[in-house]
């Protein structure tokens, strides 16, 4: 038996896995969609909580490198001062943000094993 992931190893498939490799349509992709429609607010409200999070967590470098460029290199401690608060600021939002639940779970939430029963019955 060659290993995992063809002779060449892994990431490699060999002339048998390329062929029964499962084929992904738009037709598959309507489907699995379809089966997300009920829950697409709560969907847009996760997209937009990891934007924001990203966003986030992105801001106190940008932030660190002000500090550097506008306070410590051009020597204004107002804008150093400045900047060190709002860095910490945005630090904490990130941190209140990341603890905060997107979607409390409610008493008729779907479960991933229900979800997946579901997907089961329509692919037969």
């Amino acid at each position: 038996m060659p290993p995992r992931g063809g002779h060449l190893g892994p990431g490699f498939l060999t002339d048998e896995e390329k062929e029964n490799k499962p084929k992904v349509t738009k037709e598959l992709i309507r489907r699995i969609f379809s089966h997300l429609a009920p829950y697409k607010l709560r969907l847009a409200a996760v997209i937009l909580c990891l934007l924001v999070s990203s966003v986030l967590s992105l801001l106190p470098s940008v932030l660190t490198g002000k500090m550097i460029d506008e306070g410590l290199i051009g020597q204004d401690m107002s804008a150093l001062i400045f900047y060190i608060v709002l860095s910490l600021a945005v630090t904490r939002l990130a941190l209140v943000s990341s603890l905060i639940p997107v979607v409390p779970a409610g008493k008729y939430e779907a479960s991933p094993v229900s979800v997946g029963r579901k997907i089961a019955e329509y692919s037969v």
